[in-house]
């Protein structure tokens, strides 16, 4: 391999000060979109997992709207809103509340979980479905 040409060699004799400096801006910018995207990253998904979902919502929506898709996606956006904010209220409400208020919610569940077992126990399949679906429908409602 004698007689086929060297590779050129870079050192800093053939690297141009502004190539340089280039490189340092663009490793710079990917530092800070970085330092930006990572926190973020956790949103971002769930904001695109929630727009794959909710599109067919909002095409059919936009469709009864005729053709407004833009207030198709602000009344999306509303709906989505208060949504999780009421969610999220109501979780802390629950926190808010007197121990002897969370007292009193603990004894009624332990009443309804012991009626259901005693049902159970009892080999009372109708009743044991009742109580079972009255203490789910109390629970749907709190929640």
């Amino acid at each position: 391999m004698s007689g086929s040409p060297a590779a050129p060699c870079l050192t800093l004799d053939t690297v141009r000060p502004k190539s340089v400096f280039q490189l340092c801006l663009v490793f710079a910018s990917l530092g800070l979109v970085l330092a930006v995207a990572l926190p973020l990253w956790r949103p971002l998904i769930l904001g695109a997992v929630l727009a794959a979902a909710l599109a067919p919502w909002h095409d059919g929506l936009s469709t009864r709207l005729h053709g407004r898709r833009s207030l198709a996606a602000v009344l999306m956006l509303l709906a989505l809103v208060l949504l999780v904010l009421l969610r999220v209220t109501r979780l802390y409400q629950s926190e808010a509340l007197s121990s002897r208020a969370r007292r009193e919610i603990r004894d009624e569940i332990q009443r309804a979980h012991a009626g259901i077992v005693e049902a159970i126990v009892a080999r009372d399949t109708p009743l044991a479905r009742q109580r079972m679906r009255r203490h789910l429908d109390a629970i749907a409602a709190a929640l």
